[in-house]
C-alpha cells in the first residue's frame, strides 16, 4: 500500500446532515501528512529548500513521496477509501449511499471533504479509462484530467 495523507475533518451526509466519517485519506503534497480544514498542503524539501521530485520514493526511515504537481494550487482530490470501493459509504441516519469523498484544495490550502455521488465523479473523469483521483481546478472552475498524475503514482512501489 502507498502512504496517503489523511485530513482530521468530518465528512458530513448532504441529505441529513449525518457524520459519514471523521477522516479522510487522499493523495496530494508530501505523503504520508495530516491535515486539518484550513492548512496549506506540504511538501517534502531538501536540505536546500527546493521540493523533492514527485512521484519518487525518498531516502529515509519511512516510506514516504510528494503526490502531484507543487505549481497546482487549486486541485480537487478523491479519497483512497470510499472512492471506486463496491460499497461506497452509507449514511447511518437516512441510509444515503455516496460513492467517493473528495477534498478540495483552493490556492494550497486543505479545504472540508465533501461526499460525491457516481454521476460527480464520473463528471470529473470525464471519459478517462483510469480511476484518475486527482484534478486541476482552473481558474474558470473547470477542472483538468490528469492521468499523467495518475500513471506516475503507479511507478510508485507499494510499502
Amino acid at each position: 500500500m502507498k502512504p496517503a495523507a489523511q485530513l482530521l475533518a468530518p465528512a458530513f451526509c448532504m441529505s441529513c446532515g449525518g457524520l459519514l466519517t471523521d477522516s479522510v485519506r487522499f493523495r496530494w503534497g508530501a505523503l504520508p501528512e495530516c491535515y486539518r480544514v484550513g492548512e496549506t498542503a506540504r511538501w517534502w524539501q531538501r536540505q536546500d529548500g527546493s521540493i523533492e521530485p514527485p512521484f519518487q520514493l525518498l531516502a529515509g526511515d519511512s516510506p514516504r513521496w510528494n503526490f502531484g504537481d507543487p505549481g497546482c494550487a487549486d486541485v480537487l482530490v478523491l479519497d483512497e477509501d470510499v472512492t471506486d470501493s463496491r460499497l461506497g459509504i452509507r449514511c447511518p441516519i437516512c441510509a444515503f449511499v455516496y460513492d467517493g469523498i473528495s477534498v478540495r484544495i483552493e490556492g494550497g490550502v486543505v479545504q472540508a471533504p465533501t461526499p460525491e455521488k457516481l454521476e460527480g465523479i464520473a463528471w470529473l473523469r470525464r471519459g478517462s479509462v483510469e480511476p484518475v483521483k486527482a484534478f486541476e481546478v482552473r481558474p474558470d472552475h473547470t477542472t483538468v484530467v490528469h492521468e499523467d498524475w495518475h500513471w506516475a503514482a503507479r511507478s510508485v512501489p507499494d510499502v
